[in-house]
């Protein structure tokens, strides 16, 4: 009889010990566990299976929510895991110094592929210190720069493909799918350098229409006990036949990542097949982590790729479609939003990132709020405690402990966020009732993108394209919820759809690690103020990165250069033409300041000078350092902006200017830890005394056309290096070369208000100039131009007892002697001559050739100016036809008393290479022999392409005929005898000479000024900072 019921007694046992064990687990974790005194459902205290099927839901950040509301900033949500809901515990568990705590084994059910972890499923933390650094540089602010063009020929498409019929309505749309495809693509043109096109083309959104459901199935599957078992298994058939269009999804878009990386190594697998571009892969291709020596695989590159495309495309799509949500239901918010915009920008061409789209802080408050609201990762990603344990929040949690900060309830806290289920961007802007103060101990509870307090490191860039995208959207169209009932409201909160999701104001979100989301289904007509227009001129226009920004396009979008006044673009109501000397055509319109624009920059300049002053030395360096890598991201642009302003050849513009304006940023960073005060020794044994350098407050610097980059950042630089805010009034015959420096600072991070950036039609030049010497907070003023506007500047400025630094005109001599290279002498003397048509302040106006070698010169000289500046290249240009009158005058009285042209024909009209007529703003080099001190060549600055040949005898001949003049600025002296050379430049009267080099020379550690007429003062080096610096002496008694 035992026999036969053993084993029914056999299943009593085992039925009697396992429920012994199981009563023994619940008891042990309802009472004994180390988090047992943590509050928490009693479900959660004995499973974590509750979490399971809430992942399966897609409820959790619903419930923890709502579990923090019931239990506390505290709740314990499994057996080992405790969700904190506080801003203490965002930093503890995420920060850059968190506390005894790591990602664990959860994240590699996110792996893409075996034997390699991306940057987000990296559970060690120098190995994800690695990868950081290593993608860093793909999403820098110059990375992102460079590729915009792309970004918004993008934009442009999926505008124009929501293009309805003039004042009507246009097709619904499901705001959520197209945000996916336009994300998609968005990423895919980032990383591989070409875009998927999904946002046109049905037939390519397969792909991006399977990140969601792949997403959602992985998510799952990561709380599951066996999630580390099950992960591998997603890539064999079996499953694939198991699991469904899930697991095939997610096995294509590992197959297509892994495809893009192929295609771009070749069939040889060799990694130069990378570098076709400013994409991320290249970039990644070529960068390892330099404080490691670590090198990326072709692994990594498979999974970096795919987990780029996915992690920025999944969070722009979802906050795109939320704020359009959020603002289709809000419409004072849509309104302000769209009026902004509409303010901010005349024309969807000038929507770019720079000062302007900053400046549309109600656009970025509206993002915000929208990303407070749908928070991107809903809930918690979790941390473990390691050995040793962890202190959190004041709380000592043991080893093996899960910890983490769910985002959606952190950001519905209404700790620290009053009426946290109201959308209102106005929590995120200063007023009188909502303080500064106020707004950053909100901020401690805003986490957008990604928890921590470095957060996402495609945190800029999803800023980028969001801000880019919703301004064009807003710019051209109205836009509105659906009025179909059966679509209207999809994305909305209502009764029955489960819990917490009874509002209807709210977006729904579904918790995928992402949020998985639908709606809203919105529909658009062409904005107000396009009606009646029959084909809007931004749907022709295609940008590219050889045309974006590009002058030539100007004019179809009627570009109007601003002015920039306390971190602001100002388009005025009052504009000028700007005309290209080279084409003679209008490229694009300038705002014209007025007394009050004066008054206005000023007055932000004054406001913005104490907190600037006192910026320590390391923070300034940092902001110019950026600049100059600014300048270079961009030199193509800029060089292009100088070309078409003032005619100037590609070699002098993008070869020269551009880039010795970057050096210039990186020479005034080096020097910025440099300012020295100095403890003199007085009579009195019981005095001490200290000499400090101290900026003067609100430095002017006006600056000319003629080397826009150059002359105009120097006018600000140095005083800004010192401490001073500065006010830069840029010619009028070159304006977006002068926006563009203000642009880049701007970007570098220069606080509003330290550099304003004004310019002016040309008959209001005395009434704004006056303006801005008289005003009382001005300081100081730096001028470069001619001497006869330097002497009217002077005299107003001595008015009001103001001191001056002046660079003014020039009427340079070469010295060639007997013993001279003349070939090398030749080549210096006609670049010095004829580069920028002549039209810098140190060409080189007269040439004094010794007699015994003057023949041979001459044939030389003409030889390289035909060399380099003649055959058949076009004519060089002048920016005014007025200089060349001047200079064919200028030539024509000296011939005519006497002297002979031996190269080139100043009578001739030069044509115009395209049209071939007659074109009053080319003239080539013309070479003048016999000139003396009786024609008017010999003495006035011409300022153009037309130079003297003076014949010389002696050495002191030669100084004597130099210092003839009543300029002084530089001098050149040709000789293979240095000591020759030596002792006849100590005798020039000279703000510099070069020895065997071409008088155009400027370096930024070397002082540049002149003397007699051509001003006084320094410019660049140490000379440089002490000009925008005063002496204070302080005394003590001891």
């Amino acid at each position: 009889m035992i026999s036969m019921f053993s084993p029914w007694l056999a299943m009593v046992y085992t039925a009697v010990v396992c429920a012994a064990y199981i009563i023994s687990l619940c008891a042990y974790r309802v009472f004994f566990h180390p988090l047992a005194k943590y509050p928490g459902p009693l479900s959660y205290k004995l499973s974590g299976w509750p979490l399971v099927w809430q992942a399966y839901k897609g409820d959790r950040h619903i419930w923890h929510l709502l579990d923090h509301e019931k239990y506390g900033p505290i709740v314990r949500i499994a057996p080992n895991t405790l969700s904190f809901n506080t801003t203490s515990a965002v930093h503890a568990i995420y920060g850059t110094r968190a506390a005894n705590v790591k990602k664990g084994e959860w994240y590699k059910t996110f792996d893409i592929a075996a034997g390699t972890y991306s940057s987000f499923t990296e559970t060690d933390r120098e190995k994800h210190a690695i990868k950081r650094r290593w993608m860093t540089p793909a999403f820098s602010t110059d990375s992102i720069k460079a590729n915009e063009p792309l970004l918004i020929d993008i934009i442009e498409r999926f505008c124009e493909s929501l293009q309805p019929k003039k004042d009507e309505w246009g097709e619904k749309w499901n705001a959520h799918q197209v945000g996916v495809y336009l994300g998609f693509d968005l990423m895919g043109a980032l990383v591989f350098g070409s875009d998927f096109k999904s946002v046109q083309e049905e037939h390519n959104r397969d792909l991006a229409d399977s990140v969601l459901p792949a997403q959602k199935l992985l998510y799952w599957l990561s709380y599951l006990p066996v999630a580390s078992l099950v992960r591998p298994l997603l890539r064999s058939q079996l499953l694939e036949m198991i699991g469904g269009k899930p697991v095939r999804d997610n096995n294509r878009l590992i197959d297509y990542g892994k495809a893009q990386v192929q295609a771009r190594r070749g069939n040889e697998g060799n990694q130069k097949d990378f570098s076709n571009g400013k994409d991320f892969l290249s970039k990644l291709a070529y960068n390892g982590d330099k404080k490691t020596g670590w090198q990326p695989t072709l692994l990594d590159l498979d999974t970096e790729s795919l987990n780029m495309i996915i992690a920025g495309a999944d969070p722009f799509s979802e906050v795109f479609t939320g704020t359009l949500f959020y603002l289709v239901h809000n419409a004072d918010c849509l309104k302000k939003v769209t009026d902004e915009i509409r303010s901010t920008f005349a024309s969807p061409s000038e929507i770019v990132s720079g000062p302007n789209l900053t400046s549309c802080t109600y656009l970025h408050a509206c993002l915000e709020e929208s990303l407070r609201r749908i928070a991107p990762v809903p809930s918690h990603v979790p941390r473990i405690v390691l050995p040793g344990g962890a202190t959190i929040d004041g709380c000592f949690l043991p080893p093996g402990t899960v910890v983490g900060v769910p985002q959606y309830a952190l950001h519905h806290n209404a700790a620290y966020f009053a009426c946290p289920f109201t959308f209102s961007p106005e929590r995120f802007l200063v007023s009188p009732d909502n303080p500064r103060s106020a707004i950053d101990e909100m901020r401690r509870g805003f986490e957008p993108f990604g928890l921590g307090v470095r957060g996402c490191i495609g945190k800029n860039l999803a800023y980028v394209q969001l801000k880019l995208s919703l301004a064009h959207l807003l710019w051209r169209f109205e836009v509105r919820e659906t009025v179909d009932e059966a679509e209207r409201g999809l994305g909305c909160g209502r009764p029955g759809l489960g819990i917490g999701r009874e509002r209807a104001d709210e977006y729904q979100l579904w918790d995928a690690l992402g949020a998985v989301r639908d709606g809203p289904v919105v529909e658009v007509r062409m904005a107000a103020c396009l009606v009646g227009i029959a084909v809007p001129c931004w749907l022709h226009i295609k940008h590219d990165a050889t045309h974006f920004n590009s002058p030539a396009c100007a004019p179809r979008l009627a570009f109007t250069v601003p002015l920039l006044i306390n971190g602001k673009e100002i388009t005025t109501s009052t504009t000028f033409p700007v005309i290209s000397p080279g084409s003679h055509k209008e490229i694009w319109h300038a705002s014209s300041a007025s007394p009050d624009d004066v008054k206005s920059a000023v007055e932000a300049a004054q406001a913005a000078f104490p907190a600037w002053a006192k910026t320590k030395p390391a923070a300034r360096r940092d902001i110019f350092l950026k600049a100059a890598d600014i300048v270079k991201a961009r030199a193509e642009e800029l060089g292009r902006y100088m070309e078409e302003e003032t005619g100037s050849a590609p070699a002098f513009s993008s070869g020269f200017n551009v880039p010795l304006g970057a050096d210039m940023f990186k020479d005034v960073a080096g020097r910025c830890s440099g300012i020295n005060g100095v403890i003199p020794t007085c009579s009195d044994d019981n005095t001490a005394a200290l000499v400090v350098k101290e900026p003067f407050g609100v430095v002017l610097g006006i600056a000319p056309w003629n080397a826009p980059y150059i002359l105009g950042i120097r006018s600000i630089l140095y005083a800004l290096a010192a401490g001073n805010t500065t006010i830069l009034k840029g010619s009028e015959f070159s304006p977006r070369c002068f926006w563009a420096i203000g642009s880049v600072l701007a970007e570098a991070g220069l606080p509003a208000g330290a550099l304003n950036v004004l310019y002016h039609s040309p008959e209001d030049a005395v009434k704004v100039t006056t303006a801005l010497i008289e005003h009382p907070a001005v300081k100081k003023i730096n001028f470069t131009g001619s001497t006869a506007v330097g002497r009217i500047i002077a005299a107003s400025a001595g008015k009001h007892l103001k001191p001056v630094l002046m660079e003014l005109g020039g009427k340079a001599s070469a010295i060639v002697l007997d013993d001279a290279d003349l070939n090398k002498a030749a080549t210096q003397c006609a670049l010095g001559a004829f580069l920028h048509s002549g039209q810098i302040c140190m060409a080189t106006e007269r040439i004094l050739v010794h007699k015994d070698v003057k023949a041979k010169f001459i044939e030389a000289f003409k030889g390289a100016a035909e060399g380099i500046f003649g055959g058949d290249k076009p004519a060089p240009i002048l920016v005014q036809a007025a200089n060349v009158e001047k200079n064919k005058r200028l030539v024509a009285q000296a011939v005519s008393a006497g002297a002979k042209v031996v190269h080139g024909d100043h009578e001739k009209d030069e044509p115009h290479p395209e049209t071939k007529e007659a074109s009053k703003t080319r003239m080539r080099p013309v070479i003048v022999d016999g000139v003396n001190k009786d024609m008017e060549l010999y003495h006035t600055e011409s300022f153009g392409p037309s130079v003297s040949v003076i014949e010389i005898s002696s050495d002191e001949e030669a100084v004597e005929i130099a210092n003839d003049t009543d300029y002084g600025l530089t001098s050149a002296v040709f000789t293979e005898n240095l000591g020759r050379g030596l002792r006849i430049a100590k005798q020039i009267e000279s703000g510099a000479v070069h020895i065997n080099a071409m008088t155009v020379h400027d370096e930024t550690n070397l002082p540049h000024g002149g003397a007699k007429m051509s001003g006084w003062g320094r410019f660049n080096g140490s000379w440089g900072f002490d000009e925008f610096l005063r002496l204070k002496t302080i005394t003590y008694q001891v």
